[in-house]
């Protein structure tokens, strides 16, 4: 895995973004910069805070759902909290890996095991487009939401 890589060789900051073109790579100092200031642990960019330019209604209002949802379970004020653009500190990572097991849906489990454990999450605005290239590998909205949901409530129970 990726993260175990950047704890062993001594990275300080890492940065994750899909590779369907639905975030621009330009936006990384953004993301990085809380921090860098020692702001945050974990970085999240938010398109409700800055544009979202997709057209799917249903994935938006489930944007919103999970994130109250999550900002419920564990007390942050977050607005959106299924991104997979964000930023971490490795020093969190560390703390966190071996109670990870998501390969789709890392953020919600990232986030809520951070939160619980700590760790400070913070958000930036970010645009976000039309996905440019493949698939999701999600499935269906509904088939989404509810794995998405499975994640949420069971690393919530976990993490309690």
């Amino acid at each position: 895995m990726t993260y175990r890589y950047c704890i062993e060789h001594g990275v300080k900051y890492v940065v994750t973004l899909d590779a369907d073109g639905q975030n621009d790579p330009a936006e990384i100092p953004q993301i990085l910069a809380p921090l860098l200031a020692d702001q945050a642990d974990f970085v999240v960019a938010s398109r409700r805070l800055g544009e979202d330019m997709t057209s799917d209604i249903v994935r938006k209002t489930g944007v919103h759902f999970f994130s109250f949802v999550m900002n419920r379970m564990t007390g942050a004020t977050l607005t959106d909290t299924s991104t997979g653009y964000r930023g971490l500190r490795v020093t969190m990572l560390a703390d966190v890996i071996d109670r990870l097991t998501q390969e789709q849906y890392q953020t919600a489990e990232l986030l809520i095991t951070c939160l619980k454990r700590g760790w400070r999450a913070s958000e930036v605005p970010t645009v976000w487009y039309p996905r440019a290239s493949g698939t999701t590998k999600k499935g269906k909205n509904w088939l989404f939401g509810f794995r998405y949901a499975r994640v949420v409530f069971g690393t919530w129970w976990r993490e309690r």
